[in-house]
């Protein structure tokens, strides 16, 4: 039992005192400086300094932090943002800075809008949601993130899963609500967690409708009977363990009860009681505590074993019983960081330490060693989670066990024990004796098992710098105006520090030092706000045992850094804006100065441009916009390899004219000269353009390059705004679009909303979209019906945005923010049959065969309703029809005959394009796991995505869509379509020129291990475009007759085609006081009737304007009008 807390100052009891002594007198330091003004509010950054970085303010500087950070690209970026430390053991030291940069390379610029998100690997994945973001280790990244001085990143990834892009469905996972529920993540927890660092409860306290919204879309994964959460492995992020080995998908695993997802679950209850409680409201509070008592309970009945100490899975599939799983699994040591596990569960830590549990060299392991299906499949390639050691379950695992140590549940655990164990992390991440991490690491020798070249470097799965600052070094966060100081350092340990951590609006200062010796500051512990001392106490506060420090913190008020947006940025590669270039390597792609990675030589992924081996002395990249956009910051990220590509000897930013390149004028350039691997930045008065280019002068006998290419803004912060869509639309039906308007800590008076959609979609107001006039931390909630066009590509996606406008004095401001939706698939739209073969005879003579590898080709044989490939080892070949051609607006789709249900590795069928040469875009459908994937090989363009575990199966229709340079897979299940993925294409692929689909041929494949695999039918469908869509104007105006209202309704008939062509159609008048169906109107004529409301007054509303042309094509139009009163 630990004694009262010692607080720093003496024993403080009122808040008044507490306040009053938190930051005393300046003591005199050799490293301190002259305290300053902690509040910093508006900051003007000086265009002559580095580019949009904070302050750092008042603080101290026993670190010397460029020693720290010798060899690291962008040292000022760290400098500004990262809390310096000083330990004896340099390789935990060496790691620390190590994962800042893993961080850093991993924040990812998306678009104006959406702002900066986390991502989980440099360069990658299918089941990425939108610009590449995946949820399962936002946690971690979120506790990384959370100590950074410039939070504008993770209040951007933040809002990007509770109210942007990750609120978009349906997810690839088909029984998530969406993608901040694609895989298991506690987002609540780590959100309540970043605000007790940021100390902003403000905003914390705002985002209360948000965290209850993201607790209740679990609901779909509550299982009444037990009480408890169900989650697969595979989307618990641990596919092929024991748990999915133990059912009858050995890859993904079935619905099971995990001690993982029920503790997630369990902590975000209790955080958004504590979020609840700053609102004041107990109703709320009170509900999810008691739901968390429940959930415990459950957790308690179904999980615990009694007899074997440990918590363990439950397979809700064929086991009424509810028999518990035969295996200790690393999962059943997460409910100690989530405060689930209680003092009597401790001896499930002990495995931690057993050599027949998970110990080992380079561990834990994520399975037990006693278990026979450890190291099963661990050998035979990623991803197969039955015995490597894992950073994302170690970085649990560590702070699980230090919050058992401090909450009194880690029974017979010593702090030594958990030292061990945090040393062996540090161990684990080093490669070739350099700090590194990757996917998993061997348990028993010292290399990374998954870890693929250009695919894994510097993988951000799991948390380290949090340990070191939280757990370790013992900054343990508080709500209140406190930081609590509990070290777990080991016993040997004589000097650390902890300098200018972030926190609560200050700088706060962890010194220690056994006998004053190596800082000179005094002997014991030292803890220095704003750089002024706060606290002393004498080293035997770490001794173990002894209690926690508490020092008076008072909230200093955070840096309201300037907000902008980068204009250039087009990670998705939308029409616009886009690169333009002089020249450009093979190997390089000028697109990638817009995709918002910025890194440079430290991982071999390429996102560079380069000039390598251009004959021209100098070339430029730049940017051409879809329209005239205001530019006063540009910046270039310079890129630099050990030879061929250096920092360029000088360059010239221009800006075009309308006629002819000009220099932009008053340029102040930081740094004077242009560097490599770091960032360049211009500012200047702002101007209007549509286009900027940096033309860039070569080194003697070298070349240049850029990695990203940037246009800043700055925009006004106090409004955030959330659009949210459905996740599927249809042509020619209206669905509901609601855009979400907040405001932060300032009011905001007449603001107004509208939508910006694409060409040919209508929106009808179902509220009056302003002026509104909203407080601070208010919100608001407008609402439109949208129609997409009949002529929208069905299966194609379409962003919706929304703008709200308001005035600071003569200034206009605006917020935006955007979502996308996918319009339903119909392959019917497709009206032109180009080609339909259901093998009833045979076919075969139409056909080629490509042999796309070595394998053998297997037996084919066509006719009697089947193409069917058979053969007795793995075969694989490709069929192309010799005739039909698709369009650029085209579909394939071929009908699943059967799979051979007997393949190891190998039972797929293939769909898509495929030139003689090897050269092709294919869907793949793998049987085996039941997954699917898009193969590019050749030409350029995208990646080629794997899409993930699916549904489909004989019987099914699979499809790819070609619209223009894309192709999207499709696949029907369980009657109706679904979306898998796409990838670009170009070049000897581009899909977008009738030159190059010439050479492609539809083509089905079969690839197995054995047996046979076969297709019923295969079809090629094209827009025809014959009969266009009919132009008809319309409006809706309202007007007073004798005191009365009326809505006068015209729809003017100009044609198809230009004015004066087309056939008659049928024009429908609805509105809400009466109809009238106009027939064969022709083209010049129109439709029309004034509606009376029989009232004196009209709201606002719209028409609905319904057009039928000869094909009995339906085309549905909408004319908004304002309010009347007469």
């Amino acid at each position: 039992m630990r004694r009262s807390q010692t607080r720093g100052a003496g024993a403080l009891v009122t808040g008044a005192l507490l306040l009053a002594l938190a930051v005393p007198t300046a003591t005199a330091l050799p490293h301190a400086p002259a305290p300053g003004d902690p509040a910093q509010v508006e900051v003007d950054v000086d265009p002559t300094t580095p580019a949009g970085l904070p302050e750092v303010g008042a603080g101290t500087s026993f670190v010397d932090g460029g020693t720290k950070l010798a060899g690291y690209a962008e040292q000022d970026w760290y400098l500004a943002n990262v809390p310096m430390i000083d330990l004896p053991d340099t390789d935990a030291e060496a790691v620390y800075y190590y994962r800042w940069r893993v961080l850093k390379e991993h924040l990812r610029y998306t678009e104006p809008g959406t702002g900066w998100v986390l991502t989980e690997f440099l360069d990658c994945c299918g089941y990425a949601a939108p610009y590449q973001a995946i949820n399962a280790a936002a946690g971690h990244q979120l506790a990384e993130g959370r100590w950074l001085r410039d939070q504008r990143y993770l209040d951007d990834y933040e809002d990007y899963w509770l109210t942007g892009p990750g609120q978009i469905s349906p997810a690839q996972n088909p029984e998530a609500s969406d993608w901040a529920h694609q895989y298991s993540f506690w987002a609540v927890s780590a959100i309540v967690e970043r605000a007790q660092v940021t100390g902003d409860l403000d905003r914390l306290a705002s985002l209360q409708p948000e965290l209850e919204t993201f607790v209740e879309d679990w609901s779909n994964q509550y299982d009444a009977e037990t009480g408890l959460y169900w989650q697969t492995p595979e989307y618990d992020a641990k596919e092929s363990s024991p748990a999915s080995y133990a059912t009858d998908q050995a890859y993904a695993g079935r619905h099971t009860f995990r001690p993982s997802i029920n503790a997630y679950l369990y902590g975000d209850m209790v955080a958004l009681a504590q979020v609840a409680d700053l609102n004041g409201d107990a109703a709320t509070a009170a509900e999810y505590r008691g739901r968390a008592a429940e959930l415990r309970e459950a957790v308690d009945t179904y999980l615990w074993d009694d007899d074997r100490q440990f918590f363990y899975d439950v397979v809700d599939r064929e086991n009424p019983d509810h028999e518990q799983l035969r295996d200790r699994l690393d999962v059943g040591l997460v409910p100690w960081k989530f405060g689930l596990a209680s003092a009597d569960q401790s001896a499930a830590l002990d495995q931690l330490f057993d050599p027949e549990g998970f110990a080992a060299p380079y561990g834990p392991t994520v399975t037990e060693r006693r278990s026979p299906d450890f190291w099963k499949h661990a050998d035979e390639g990623c991803c197969k989670w039955d015995g490597p050691s894992w950073p994302f379950s170690t970085s649990l695992t560590l702070d699980g066990v230090a919050t058992a140590l401090r909450d009194g549940t880690a029974g017979d655990v010593t702090r030594e024990q958990y030292t061990d164990l945090f040393d062996t992390y540090v161990r684990t991440q080093f490669r070739d004796g350099e700090p590194y991490v990757a996917e998993a690491h061997h348990p028993d020798e010292d290399r990374w098992i998954y870890d693929g070249y250009d695919h894994s470097e510097d993988y951000l799965h799991s948390s380290y710098v949090d340990l070191v600052l939280q757990d370790v070094l013992g900054l343990q966060p508080q709500t209140d105006g406190t930081l609590v100081i509990d070290p777990l350092v080991p016993a040997d340990w004589d000097w650390f520090a902890a300098e200018n951590v972030p926190y609560h609006g200050r700088n706060v200062t962890v010194l220690f030092d056994r006998d004053g010796s190596h800082y000179g500051a005094g002997a014991g512990l030292r803890v220095f706000v704003d750089g002024e001392e706060a606290l002393h106490s004498d080293a035997t506060v770490l001794d173990e045992g002894a209690d926690p420090v508490v020092v008076p913190v008072p909230s200093g008020e955070a840096q309201r850094l300037p907000h902008a947006v980068n204009t250039s940025a087009n990670p998705l590669q939308h029409e616009f804006p886009r690169p333009i270039a002089s020249y450009t390597w093979q190997y390089d792609d000028a697109w990638r100065v817009l995709d918002g990675k910025a890194w440079y030589d430290e991982v071999p992924e390429n996102t560079r441009w380069s000039n390598y081996s251009s004959p021209n002395a100098s070339d430029w990249i730049g940017v051409e916009f879809a329209e005239p956009t205001q530019i006063s910051d540009v910046r270039f990220r310079g890129y630099a390899d050990s030879d061929a590509v250096k920092a360029a000897a000088s360059y010239e930013l221009e800006y075009w004219t309308g006629s002819a390149w000009q220099a932009v004028p008053d340029q102040t350039r930081y740094p004077a000269q242009p560097v490599g691997n770091g960032v360049n930045r211009i500012t200047f008065p702002p101007l209007e353009t549509t286009r900027y280019r940096v033309a860039l002068e070569n080194a003697p006998g070298k070349s240049v390059g850029v990695t990203e290419l940037e246009s800043w803004t700055p925009v006004s912060r106090k409004v955030s705004v959330r659009v949210a869509a459905p996740g599927s639309s249809a042509q020619g039906e209206s669905s509901r679009v609601d855009v979400t308007v907040s405001t932060r800590e300032d009011p905001v008076d007449g603001a107004t909303a509208s939508l910006e959609l694409p060409d040919g979609w209508t929106a009808v107001p179902v509220d009056d979209a302003g002026p509104r006039d909203l407080d601070a931390w208010d919100r608001t909630t407008l609402s439109w019906d949208v129609t997409p066009p009949q002529r929208a590509v069905p299966g194609s996606e379409a962003q919706l945005g929304a703008v709200v406008r308001w005035a600071e004095g003569d200034v206009e401001q605006e917020a935006r923010a955007a979502t996308t939706t996918r319009l339903a698939f119909d392959p019917a739209w497709y009206d032109d049959v180009v080609l339909h073969d259901d093998f009833d005879t045979d076919s075969s003579d139409d056909y080629t065969t490509l042999q796309p590898s070595a394998e053998a080709l297997p037996t084919v044989t066509v006719g009697d309703g089947t193409l069917a490939a058979d053969g007795d080892a793995r075969y694989w070949g490709l069929y192309g029809h010799e005739t039909a051609r698709a369009t650029s607006s085209s579909v394939l789709i071929a009908e699943i005959g059967e799979f051979s249900g007997a393949g190891t590795s190998e039972d797929s069928l293939f769909l898509g394009l495929a030139a003689a040469d090897r050269t092709y875009a294919l869907a793949w459908f793998n049987h085996t796991n039941v997954a699917a994937g898009l193969d590019r090989v050749g030409g350029e363009g995208g990646p080629s995505p794997w899409f993930g575990i699916k549904g489909y199966g004989p019987g099914d229709r699979i499809a790819m869509q070609v619209d223009g340079s894309r192709v999207e897979v499709f696949a029907e299940e369980d009657g109706g379509w679904t979306y898998y993925g796409g990838t670009t294409t170009g070049g000897a692929l581009d899909t977008s020129d009738p030159d190059v689909l010439a050479s492609l041929l539809p083509t089905v494949g079969f690839r197995a291990d054995r047996g046979t695999v076969s297709i019923s039918s295969f079809e090629v469908r094209a827009r025809s475009g014959a009969a266009p869509t009919p132009d008809v104007q319309v409006t809706a105006v309202p007007r007073c007759l004798g005191g009365k209202a009326y809505v006068a309704v015209r729809a003017a008939y100009t044609g198809t085609g230009g004015s004066g062509t087309g056939e008659p159609v049928d024009i429908e008048l609805v509105t809400p006081y009466g109809t009238r169906t106009v027939p064969d109107v022709t083209p010049g004529a129109n439709a029309y009737q004034s509606f009376a409301a029989r009232a004196t007054s009209l709201p606002a509303g719209a028409a609905t304007i319904r057009v039928t042309d000869a094909t009995t094509r339906v085309t549905t139009l909408h004319a908004s009008h304002p309010a009347i009163t007469c």
